[in-house]
């Protein structure tokens, strides 16, 4: 095991571990407390390329990433496959949530809150939107509000078309 510390502090290091069969492990420490982050900061890509899996494990239960497009790609039969899996002894399943929160604080009546997209190839090899399934906010008064869900589809000419719509309705309780 190798140890490294900052000038003047041997508390607080940076631990590295090579065990069996070329195994490591990187240990960060801070004695006073659970502030030693770990942080790769690159001028470039970062790439892991491992010949087996690879396992995030977040015992805080939290992974955050920022970033505009997160794309998963296989060339395997019927994958990439995304799978929630709850292993708690519940009732409860898990869940897949798009959430709208505007920087301004100020939603409005019509908003996107998300989209799922259908998109493949024509026999042209160009991209085809084939069908989408969106949410919107129908209505964003405090107290008032209602949703809706449209659905889409390619029509004959491959423009989308709304073929259904379930909205919140002009009285309590009401669905159209």
């Amino acid at each position: 095991t190798w140890k490294w510390w900052k000038a003047g502090n041997t508390d607080d290091y940076l631990g590295m571990d090579l065990g069996t069969h070329g195994s490591v492990q990187l240990t960060t420490v801070d004695a006073a407390a659970a502030a030693a982050h770990f942080s790769i900061v690159a001028d470039g890509n970062i790439t892991l390329n491992a010949t087996a899996d690879i396992a995030l494990v977040a015992t805080g239960n939290d992974v955050t990433v920022d970033t505009d497009n997160f794309t998963i790609e296989s060339a395997g039969v019927s994958a990439p496959d995304l799978m929630l899996l709850s292993t708690s002894n519940h009732a409860a399943g898990s869940n897949f949530i798009f959430k709208k929160q505007r920087a301004d604080n100020t939603p409005a009546d019509g908003d996107a809150i998300g989209t799922v997209t259908f998109q493949g190839e024509d026999d042209g090899g160009e991209n085809q939107v084939y069908a989408s399934i969106a949410g919107l906010s129908e209505e964003t008064g405090d107290g008032e509000e209602g949703g809706k869900l449209k659905f889409d589809v390619a029509s004959h000419d491959g423009e989308l078309r709304t073929g259904l719509v379930i909205e919140d309705g002009n009285a309590e309780d009401e669905i159209d």
